[in-house]
């Protein structure tokens, strides 16, 4: 062993090749039993020791500390969690409002950009229990979508419910009414309230029937259009030529004239 300054020299000049620590004992024969190799500090402790190479082959049976390794089984990694539960959080497009947080007059700002639900109670403004959905798509809540679903037809009916955020109010960040969505099925006749009970049209003049006000002549029609005439009158009055005295008629006036007949 050569040593200069603070370097030791185990090879000689022009040396190629392997280098052995202590292959074998002084005596030349291989019954040492050394299990430890100590770096001291020159102080009579251990010293603290890096080691410098461009390559390290072969495999160490154990370490205390590496700063990265090649290739650990799963099975061999100590002090891992069972499972591994992400911290609470939320994404701008898909969140979670929460059960019971908010309630019917949480305005759209209130809200996260995106899609959020949460389930509301009984005493939420939304009729009853349900589930809320809301869709917020513009930071100033213009045009934001709310859908109710109820829990059950006995807390909250068979109905959805919308209302959106009305850029027209308070920009953007205000409800319109929430009003209940219609089925097909409630579109049928006797699913429609406060339905007349009757339809009595009211004719156009032209198709009444003028006997009542003493029409029954007509050289009195004053009116253009299309009038019924009568002959059951007292003196049967004035009628066109052509027309039986014994039968009602009918005449379309395009003006009038006070010699019919």
């Amino acid at each position: 062993m050569i040593h200069s300054g603070n370097e030791y020299t185990f090879a000689s000049p022009a040396y190629n090749g392997a280098i052995w620590l202590n292959y074998r004992t002084a005596s030349g024969a291989t019954d040492g039993n050394i299990t430890t190799y100590n770096f001291g500090n020159g102080k009579g402790g251990t010293a603290g020791v890096t080691i410098v190479a461009s390559t390290f082959s072969g495999n160490a049976s154990s370490a205390t500390y590496a700063n990265s390794a090649g290739s650990v089984a799963w099975a061999n990694v100590s002090g891992k969690p069972s499972t591994f539960t992400p911290s609470s959080h939320t994404h701008d497009y898909i969140a979670a409002k929460g059960n019971y947080t908010f309630n019917a007059s949480t305005l759209p700002n209130s809200f996260d950009l995106g899609v959020s639900a949460g389930f509301v109670n009984s005493d939420s403004g939304f009729g009853s229990y349900g589930s809320v959905l809301t869709v917020r798509t513009y930071s100033g809540g213009g045009g934001t979508l709310q859908l109710y679903a109820p829990y059950s037809s006995t807390y909250g009916g068979n109905r959805l419910k919308a209302r959106f955020g009305n850029y027209n109010s308070n920009s953007g960040n205000s409800w319109t009414t929430l009003k209940e969505l219609a089925w097909v099925e409630d579109l049928a006749w006797s699913n429609i309230s406060g339905k007349p009970s009757a339809f009595n049209p009211d004719l156009p003049l032209r198709l009444k029937n003028y006997q009542s006000s003493g029409n029954a002549d007509a050289n009195s029609v004053t009116e253009s259009g299309f009038h019924y005439m009568s002959t059951t009158s007292a003196g049967g009055g004035h009628r066109p030529p052509f027309v039986s005295t014994t039968n009602d008629y009918r005449i379309l006036a395009t003006g009038y004239s006070a010699t019919w007949a």
